[in-house]
Order: C-alpha cells, then sequence, then structure tokens
C-alpha cells in the first residue's frame, strides 16, 4: 500500500560496493606496493602516500557525520553546530603547530603513526559522547592528532621527494587529498541511511582504527624514519 512506510535494508549494493573497494583499496597500500614501483618513488610512497590516504580517508566520514551527530544526538541549533563544526578547523590548527617540535623529540615517523592511531581513537570515544562538553574534547582530540599526521605527512613528501619528482609527486597528493575523502564522504552518507550518526562514527572509528595498528605493523620504513 502506498501509505506504508517502506523499510530500509540492513545494507545496500552501493554501500556493499564502496566499502568492497575501500577494503581493496586499502589492501593494496597497506601490503607495502602502493603508487611506487621502486628505488625513490617507492620510498616516497612507503612514507608518505600510504598514510596520507588512511588519514584522508576520515575527511571525508568526518565531514558528512558530525552535522548529524551534532544534530541528533547533542541536539545542538544552528549556530551552535557551526561553532562545533568550527572547535575541528582550530584544532587541526593547533596539530599543525605543535607537529614538528613533537616531530623532532620523538621522531617523525613515530609521532606520524601514533597521531594517526589516537584520532581513530577519538572517533569512537566521540560516537559515545553524549554532552557537548566530551564531544568538544573528543573532538578536539581527533583533530589535533590528524592535524599532526597531515602536516607531518606533507613536510615528509617534501623533504624526500627528489627535485626533478616534487612536483608531480605533489600533485598527486593533492589529487589524493581531494578523492579520498569525496570516498570516505560517500561511504558514510550511505552508512547513514541504515544506522544513526553516533553508530555511524562508531563504525568508521573503529574501522580506522584497525586500519592505523595494521599501518604501524606494516610500514616499517616509516615507523624507522627519524
Amino acid at each position: 500500500m502506498s501509505g506504508e512506510k517502506k523499510v530500509s535494508p540492513l545494507w545496500n549494493p552501493y554501500a556493499a560496493g564502496v566499502a568492497l573497494g575501500i577494503v581493496l583499496f586499502l589492501s593494496y597500500f597497506l601490503s607495502g606496493s602502493g603508487l611506487g614501483g621502486s628505488g625513490g618513488v617507492a620510498r616516497v610512497t612507503t612514507l608518505g602516500f600510504n598514510p596520507s590516504v588512511l588519514i584522508y580517508l576520515a575527511m571525508g566520514p568526518i565531514q558528512v557525520m558530525l552535522p548529524r551527530f551534532a544534530q541528533q544526538v547533542l541536539q545542538l541549533e544552528e549556530l551552535q553546530r557551526g561553532m562545533f563544526l568550527g572547535a575541528l578547523a582550530l584544532a587541526f590548527l593547533i596539530g599543525g603547530a605543535i607537529a614538528l617540535p613533537l616531530a623532532k623529540r620523538f621522531g617523525q615517523g613515530h609521532v606520524l603513526l601514533v597521531a594517526a592511531l589516537i584520532s581513530g581513537g577519538g572517533l569512537v570515544l566521540l560516537a559515545n559522547s553524549t554532552t557537548l562538553t566530551t564531544a568538544l574534547l573528543c573532538l578536539g582530540l581527533n583533530g589535533i592528532c590528524a592535524g599532526t599526521a597531515i602536516s607531518l605527512v606533507v613536510a615528509l613528501l617534501q623533504h624526500e621527494s627528489e627535485p626533478a619528482l616534487r612536483g608531480r609527486l605533489m600533485s598527486i597528493y593533492t589529487v589524493t587529498s581531494q578523492v579520498i575523502p569525496a570516498a570516505g564522504g560517500l561511504g558514510a552518507g550511505l552508512l547513514l541511511e541504515v544506522m544513526p550518526a553516533n553508530h555511524g562514527l562508531l563504525v568508521v572509528g573503529s574501522i580506522l582504527s584497525l586500519l592505523f595498528v595494521l599501518a604501524i605493523w606494516r610500514l616499517r620504513l616509516l615507523r624507522r624514519y627519524q
């Protein structure tokens, strides 16, 4: 009957396709192959592009899910939602400011990977937040760590790439920083069709945390990078 509400399926082919594509894509990167073939390009790929793909994969879900989370869970008004999302930008700036001092103290590879892992954990904590104060703390943790990791990726690419290839590598990085968040945002939008925002953030944060753990295990060259 026309008056009956159509029940959404638990999953759909589009979401399954996006999820499968992301899994295969990340499996390729975490296997150690990445974008590079050999020599300096392979080194830059392992050190820079592989972690940047994982970090930027989180950007799309954050942009899509945070407004819904602020509305559904925190029940913020329009202006409050804007300020809540603006706090993430401030956290990114703080992360960028502290990135190099931390890298000089603890090593660039260690700081990058640990910051990325903590940013994923911040999403898990954010998903379980029910008050504005705790949500801001968790969002700040995620944003500061993500900003730190992204800043170190850019610095690493600039430092390690050969002058003759630097322009092309940075162009690929720029495209990556646009395409990967868009793909992640598409997957997040499909995920929000079948579950509330806090559950979606929990799923995304858990998956990203697992992927960052795998990256710490697989990217040995990056772990040793100073």
